[in-house]
């Protein structure tokens, strides 16, 4: 069953947001996927269905938060989840590998298949102070997405995809000279989403 959290309850889907202090924090974004509720659909374990549910991700702190009589709930059990889908994305509550340890997140579900491709989204942030003359009461927090591929190979627990192509490719227990075939005639470097995606469409489907 799927329990309800208030909105200051932290998830034990992962850690929060984490400060960091690299000089490339990459992209700035805010603490949810999307600061707009979206329509939902929760698929639990047990088969049963909710829909029409007004859903949004906050990322930093790791929940699918649900508006509940004009209240901010949260999932508290995400292990009863089967997906949750949220407009034209899938998630699901998964366990994979992350230094050397393993945790339990929501991760989106990019490709489906005997290889599937995950996507797990993290924020990082850094407190910036306020200029003087600016009037500002304090210091001003920026986030910034934090964004990690996995690959779960026939059911196992979710591995971080590696950074080069011969190393994804080792990961994957089929026609090596195929699968390098396509990644030369594509001119596929598996270096964004899209070009990941295909491949990962490609392997499940030859």
């Amino acid at each position: 069953m799927v329990q309800e959290n208030d909105d200051r309850s932290i998830s034990s889907a992962g850690s929060p947001g984490h400060q960091q202090n690299y000089l490339n924090l990459g992209k700035e974004c805010g603490m949810y996927l999307c600061e707009d509720w979206k329509p939902g659909t929760i698929l639990l374990e047990d088969g049963t269905v909710i829909q029409n549910r007004m859903i949004r991700y906050n990322i930093y702190n790791q929940q699918m938060e649900y508006a509940s009589a004009g209240d901010t709930a949260a999932i508290g059990n995400p292990e009863d989840l089967s997906r949750l889908i949220i407009e034209d994305k899938i998630f699901v509550f998964r366990n994979f590998y992350c230094n050397d340890q393993v945790k339990q997140g929501y991760l989106e579900l990019l490709v489906e298949g005997e290889y599937e491709l995950l996507l797990h989204r993290g924020i990082k942030y850094e407190y910036e102070e306020a200029a003087e003359g600016q009037g500002g009461s304090g210091p001003v927090t920026r986030y910034y997405q934090a964004n990690s591929y996995f690959l779960s190979c026939h059911g196992k627990i979710a591995e971080p995809l590696p950074e080069k192509k011969n190393e994804v490719i080792a990961m994957i227990d089929k026609d090596e000279k195929k699968l390098k075939k396509y990644v030369k005639e594509n001119k596929c470097k598996l270096k964004n989403q899209d070009e990941i995606m295909d491949f990962f469409v490609f392997v499940n489907n030859n």
